[in-house]
């Protein structure tokens, strides 16, 4: 059969369908009240035009929603006594009802299996709006989705395609919507080879790998592994089913782990967060505060009891965790049957300060802006390097705080802010024997006696005020304990208060390193921005 018989084809059907379309009675009403003769008109116009009965296809992807739901491609057309409808097969079987555009709601056709619908077909070439209700939450939901179709792809059932040939003054595709979206036929994982690597510089904590222009595997240590494909790429088929899918691009991200809020802000990227898990009056980044207080990111409850309707419903594509979620693994559980995939952000587990950092050249991928978070992560390391003392001064530092039992609560040996102690030039108070570091955890507790013991002596103490709060001054600071007025760094005063705005901004890493070069080279100022000087 030619093209243009094709053309003429695939022009009846769409005038077929439209009439037959707008004729459809609403789910409830009698079909023979009322009715408007056009689906005849329009059954004799198709079959005047040659469209046969029988079964068509037509390529098809989903839009909206969490990013995670699709549909079936390609979709099957029948056509049947003149009037056409398209079967549409979702991903899930938790769909038990969809809603047309003027307000038809149409069952499954199956009761087994992912749901199936069977809607009457539009204009191929403009998106078909529809709500589809999921029961895969504690209540249902609707979800607003849009179809759109490739008139390019469609052929009668195992034919060969035909271009779309619209008639004389008819409009073909809407031009607003891009044509080439990428690949839509899966790949076969299997028989995929590794074309190339990001190149680190000082990450250990996660590695990514190229397969072509269209994935990237994320592998994260402790944690495991996620593919990214890019927009328009389906995932290959035969892919592991522990490898969790990501799929470009991101919008209304859940952000979890507020520390990576702040690669977000660097990276111009802020208005791709949609919800987040802490309060306003809680973010150090005025950025985020900000955009928190006037609404245009939501608090939607702490990362243990997330608003899952509000992440339904404002269409949420992926979320950012920290390993606190292992700790409500119902919450992941339930995030990923919701069609949202968890990325778990394993930063904090840099040992070397510029590796928490490096970090952001992994969301700069993730958010289409590559070139933009290399160049910042290449000037903020060049910064830091420039900050470091040629030799050492030969101080000794402690980084500590006292916990509401009393006891000591310091950094291990191995944990970033005793490195960077190091990088400072003096040399880190360590009270973890050698070997005995344990990745997944950066602090340890220690009695006053201990801290006494191996502390005293220290030329210089820094206490960390994530937990107390403000420190105004050294008397704030000897009421913690009477044992402190012994300490050598009080005798000599070099006491340092560590803001907790440093927690939430690991890009901050360059300027921290540069305030505790000063500390150790002593030409620190009263105030800086992490770290102030008790008097």
């Amino acid at each position: 059969m030619g093209k243009k018989w094709f053309g003429f084809a695939l022009s009846a059907l769409i005038w077929a369908v439209m009439l037959y379309g707008c004729a459809m009675p609403e789910a409830g009403r009698d079909p023979g009240a009322g009715a408007d003769p056009t689906p005849l008109e329009a059954e004799t116009e198709a079959e005047s035009r040659g469209l046969a009965d029988g079964i068509y296809s037509i390529e098809v992807s989903l839009r909206g929603g969490s990013g995670r739901a699709s549909v079936k491609s390609p979709a099957e057309v029948i056509v049947e006594d003149g009037a056409a409808r398209v079967r549409i097969e979702f991903s899930s079987p938790y769909y038990d009802y969809v809603l047309l555009p003027d307000g038809t709601r149409l069952e499954p056709v199956n009761t087994e299996g992912d749901s199936v619908f069977e809607i009457p077909a539009g204009d191929f070439g403009k998106p078909f709006p529809l709500k589809a209700d999921t029961t895969a939450m504690s209540k249902p939901h609707e979800i607003e989705y849009e179809l759109d179709f490739d008139p390019a792809s469609f052929k009668p059932q195992d034919g060969e395609p035909a271009r779309w040939e619209p008639e004389a003054g008819k409009a073909g595709p809407d031009s607003s919507i891009p044509q080439d979206g990428g690949s839509l036929e899966a790949q076969d994982w299997s028989g995929m080879q590794k074309t190339g690597s990001l190149e680190l510089s000082y990450a250990k904590e996660y590695a990514l790998d190229y397969y072509g222009e269209e994935y990237a595997l994320l592998s994260i240590r402790g944690i495991g592994k996620y593919l990214i494909c890019e927009e328009g790429a389906a995932p290959p088929s035969g892919l592991d089913p522990d490898i969790t899918v990501l799929r470009k691009p991101f919008h209304n991200i859940y952000l979890v782990a507020s520390s990576t809020a702040d690669y977000w802000v660097r990276l111009g990227a802020l208005s791709s967060v949609g919800m987040v898990s802490t309060k306003e009056e809680d973010w150090s980044i005025p950025e985020v505060r900000e955009a928190v207080r006037r609404g245009e990111i939501l608090y939607i409850g702490r990362y243990s009891a997330p608003d899952y309707e509000q992440l339904l419903s404002e269409g949420c594509t992926l979320a950012v965790e920290n390993t606190m979620i292992f700790h409500s693994p119902e919450v992941k559980e339930k995030l990923e049957k919701m069609g949202i995939p968890v990325l778990i952000d394993h930063s904090s587990y840099e040992t070397h300060p510029f590796g928490r950092l490096e970090w952001i050249r992994l969301y700069g991928r993730l958010l289409d802006c590559p070139g933009k978070a290399d160049g910042f992560f290449e000037e903020q390391a060049a910064l830091a390097e420039k900050s470091m003392p040629p030799e050492s001064t030969g101080k000794r530092a402690a980084f500590f705080y006292f916990n509401s039992n009393g006891a000591v609560v310091v950094r291990r040996g191995s944990d970033y802010l005793n490195q960077m102690i190091s990088m400072a030039g003096m040399e880190p108070v360590c009270f973890d024997e050698k070997g005995e570091n344990d990745p997944g955890l950066s602090t340890m507790k220690v009695q006053p006696e201990e801290f006494y013991r191996r502390a005293k002596d220290a030329e210089v103490l820094i206490y960390n005020g994530s937990i107390l709060g403000d420190m105004e001054s050294l008397n704030d600071f000897l009421e913690l304990s009477p044992l402190l007025k012994e300490f050598r760094a009080v005798k000599t005063g070099e006491v340092y208060f560590a803001d907790a705005d440093m927690y939430q901004q690991p890009t901050g890493i360059p300027e921290l390193l540069k305030e505790l070069s000063a500390i150790g080279s002593g030409t620190a100022q009263d105030q800086m921005p992490y770290l102030s000087h008790l008097r």
